[in-house]
């Protein structure tokens, strides 16, 4: 995937909206009642340890993203059981399948597609309920039932009497919740937003062009201009007009449509926008992935360089057992390092990625749920803040660097050791490190094709004698991960074929880190000799 730069985001010839429209607060919109990540109203909903929620259809194709099988007749039978009112939570204990990872860990493996969180549990909670569990925002007690588009707020039906019982706020327009702004409501008439409109209405008055609207006098111009709706958007202005005002002198030369086309123009610049936003946190999430992949890395390299150094522990426990356990602290301490490093950066991405799609899932939510006139007045706010996210993210992926792999110091000849640790402090590792010969590099290549097996792997251990040649092992993570292809499919775990990529050759063996048979060492692989030069 391509990264965006800046000058992919820069678009200088859109005009900004005028401060008439651009000065209107963004209205609320029940997100509540939406999925998290497909943006549809919820029919089932499930919620995760960070709150995000998501429909039944999201959680499965998540599930199957991450290789984790949640049967989809769990996922149904607990949403009819928070439609009666019991919330059920799913955990891997719920789980009818489970990979081995799985079971070792007893939860399943997710990652919230808006947060990148771990998941530990689902769930499932009614969605009218959760939809209509919002208190009103001047008492923060009672339920809200009436959204006012002027003072852009949602009160109940007590706050709203004390509110706008003021003679001066009795002309807001107020809507109540469930039709207010969204799809499924009465369609919300907006008045004409020119300011030549009460010139032009008074014109048509006086000529008696208002007939059909019930005005037959310049005297009710005043009570009346305001119940003329908008049908048609000024693209030039950015305002919304009436037909009076369209066919005035004013607007004779401007580009004026309907309100409907004006929206679907609307409507795919933000989604021009939604989509960077997407293939943005597209790529930190790949960034994320990384990081993931580098800890679990780190993990499996710390338990085999553990293991080693424990195993040279028990040849010449009585004359080092202090160096040892402190050479473990080391490698633990690396660790540690390593882990709280990554787990910054985790973080770090975390709260960018989670920052960027709630907008993004916000901003389409209104794209799919607000009336045409509504979105109109609130599209300036959600451009500005996805360009503002996007430049954002973007700083963030020109200067993250990418995560890099621990080397944990090992011991390899015992007796090498033995004669150093007459000479050495206990806490002088990196002598041991060298006098091994793990910094020595050489370079392994396929006999066949020349394809560079190994780049700097250190001195090979011999590990068997066979007939067609020693076998030498050396860690997964100093192999060229494009020379060779391991299977993972035929022999046992602790013994997998090693193919050379270029020339299809088998050059080996190699023993997975979690292999239970422990054939071969694991996290090794294992080249002939006679294959390689």
């Amino acid at each position: 995937m391509s990264r965006l730069t800046s000058s992919k985001l820069s678009d200088s010839s859109r005009p900004v909206l005028p401060s008439s429209i651009a000065a209107t607060v963004v209205q609320q919109l029940n997100e509540r009642s939406y999925c998290d990540f497909c943006c549809k109203p919820l029919t089932t909903a499930f919620e995760l340890n960070c709150n995000h929620c998501y429909c039944g259809e999201c959680i499965l194709a998540i599930s199957q993203q991450e290789s984790v099988d949640i049967p989809a007749d769990l996922l149904r039978e607990a949403a009819e059981q928070a439609y009666q009112g019991k919330n059920v939570q799913i955990t891997s204990q719920n789980l009818s399948a489970m990979s081995m990872t799985q079971q070792a860990n007893q939860l399943p493996e997710i990652s919230c597609p808006l947060c990148l969180r771990q998941l530990a549990t689902l769930t499932a909670v009614n969605p009218q309920k959760r939809a209509s569990s919002r208190l009103c925002q001047e008492c923060n007690q009672n339920e809200r039932t009436l959204r006012c588009s002027s003072c852009s707020c949602e009160l109940c039906d007590e706050c709203d009497k004390k509110i706008h019982g003021f003679s001066t706020m009795k002309m807001h327009q107020r809507t109540p919740i469930a039709n207010a702004g969204n799809v499924t409501g009465q369609l919300i008439q907006m008045p004409c937003s020119a300011q030549c409109h009460k010139i032009v209405v008074s014109a048509a008055l006086l000529k008696g062009e208002t007939n059909s609207y019930g005005v037959s006098h310049p005297l009710y111009v005043e009570a009346t201009s305001c119940n003329v709706s908008a049908e048609y958007f000024c693209m030039d202005d950015r305002q919304l007009i009436c037909k009076f005002c369209k066919s005035s002198e004013f607007y004779k030369n401007k580009k004026i449509i309907t309100i409907q086309d004006a929206v679907e123009q609307k409507v795919r610049e933000l989604r021009e926008e939604t989509d960077k936003c997407r293939q943005l946190t597209g790529e930190l999430r790949q960034l994320m992935f990384k990081y993931q992949e580098c800890d679990r890395l780190d993990e499996n390299l710390y338990e085999i360089a553990v293991a080693e150094l424990r195993t040279t522990r028990d040849v010449i426990l009585s004359l080092v057992q202090q160096k040892f356990d402190k050479m473990e602290t080391e490698l633990e301490t690396t660790l540690n390092r390593r882990t709280e490093i990554n787990k910054t950066a985790q973080t770090s991405l975390s709260s960018v990625v989670e920052k960027m799609m709630n907008s993004v899932s916000s901003a389409e939510k209104h794209m799919l749920a607000r009336q045409p006139v509504v979105f109109l007045q609130e599209f300036q706010n959600l451009y500005l803040q996805i360009k503002a996210n996007l430049k954002n993210v973007l700083v963030d992926l020109e200067t993250r660097p990418e995560p890099r792999r621990s080397a944990f110091p090992r011991p390899e000849r015992i007796d090498d050791v033995k004669r150093v640790l007459e000479t050495i402090q206990l806490n002088e590792t990196q002598v041991i490190v060298e006098a091994v010969g793990l910094n020595v590099r050489q370079c392994v290549c396929c006999k066949d094709c020349g394809n560079v097996v190994v780049n700097g792997a250190g001195n090979l251990r011999q590990v068997a004698r066979k007939q067609k040649g020693c076998l030498f092992g050396l860690l997964l993570e100093s192999v060229e991960p494009d020379s060779i292809s391991l299977d993972t499919v035929k022999g046992q775990p602790g013994s997998r074929h090693v193919i050379c990529r270029k020339c299809g050759r088998e050059l080996g063996r190699w023993s997975q880190p979690d292999a239970p048979d422990k054939k071969f060492t694991p996290g090794y692989i294992f080249i002939s000799q006679n294959v390689v030069k």
